[in-house]
């Protein structure tokens, strides 16, 4: 398959069962983050450098556009796993060790955070699962308290994001409502355009144009569900001064218009995939 995997929507979480060694192959990766934890049995992350074996208790971190080649041990693989597209706040909090080839890694066997955060994953699987109406937000929040966690059992947390980056999105998340341009944020962060390019990506998993974007369009949604404001003012406050291009950029994102997403109570269309 080419090109980067998508699933409908901003988030889906499951429990895998498998004994395939080859269980996924996604050269290009996906748009989004993947988390994994390993509950039973043990996978295979196939690596440049070799296997990458994950044990009970191993979480695993798969930003955008990093390869997914994994399956399971001879014994079989149980895992839990949730895809989303981190709020701009989560972003130093997915500053994990990297293993090899862009995957990230913890270990938390052994750790008195194990079971606090396969309580959440769990919890997490089984509101996706659910009839809730505002099951992703519930997920949502659920996913921001598992990641505070892991943050407490990583070694890099001390250090977290690049600083300078931390600057930048700053400005960014300020000034949401004007165009903003690769060189003024390099200039926020106090480095040139392309070595800021380069270390936002590597980073954050995705081009700076493209985390803008997608935090505006994050802003928006918050505003269409907490304000009773008019959307093309929404639109204009989130850097979209055409309500025919804010339309088609947030419906780029979440399948619905804006108006159509507000009627839903911020309900995404679902579709079933398998993974």
């Amino acid at each position: 398959m080419r090109g980067l995997v998508t699933f409908p929507g901003e988030l889906h979480a499951g429990e895998t069962v498998t004994g395939d060694p080859d269980h996924v192959w996604r050269p290009q990766g996906m748009d989004a983050w993947v988390l994994n934890l390993t509950v039973a049995g043990h996978g295979l992350i196939r690596q440049r450098q070799g296997l990458y074996r994950c044990d009970p208790g191993r979480l695993v971190l798969w930003p955008p556009g990093v390869a997914h080649a994994y399956g399971a041990g001879p014994a079989g693989w149980t895992h839990l796993w949730v895809y989303f597209h981190p709020r701009p706040a989560w972003l130093e909090l997915l500053a994990w060790p990297e293993a090899a080839d862009g995957v990230l890694t913890l270990d938390l066997a052994g750790h008195p955070q194990r079971e606090r955060v396969e309580g959440l994953l769990r919890a997490i699987i089984a509101v996706m699962a659910g009839g809730e109406p505002r099951r992703v937000a519930i997920a949502q929040a659920q996913l921001e308290q598992l990641l505070l966690w892991c943050d407490a059992a990583n070694p890099h947390a001390a250090t977290g994001l690049d600083p300078r980056l931390g600057a930048a999105i700053g400005f960014a998340l300020a000034r949401l409502d004007r165009p903003l341009a690769v060189a003024e944020l390099a200039r926020a962060a106090g480095c040139s355009p392309s070595r800021f390019a380069h270390l936002f990506t590597a980073q954050l998993g995705l081009p700076p144009l493209a985390w803008l974007e997608r935090s505006r369009i994050e802003r928006a949604r918050e505003q269409l569900l907490i304000s009773g404001r008019a959307i093309a003012a929404i639109g204009r406050d989130c850097g979209y001064g055409d309500p025919t291009w804010f339309a088609r950029v947030f419906r780029r994102h979440t399948g619905l218009t804006p108006r159509a997403y507000r009627q839903a109570g911020g309900r995404l269309p679902q579709q079933t995939r398998q993974r």
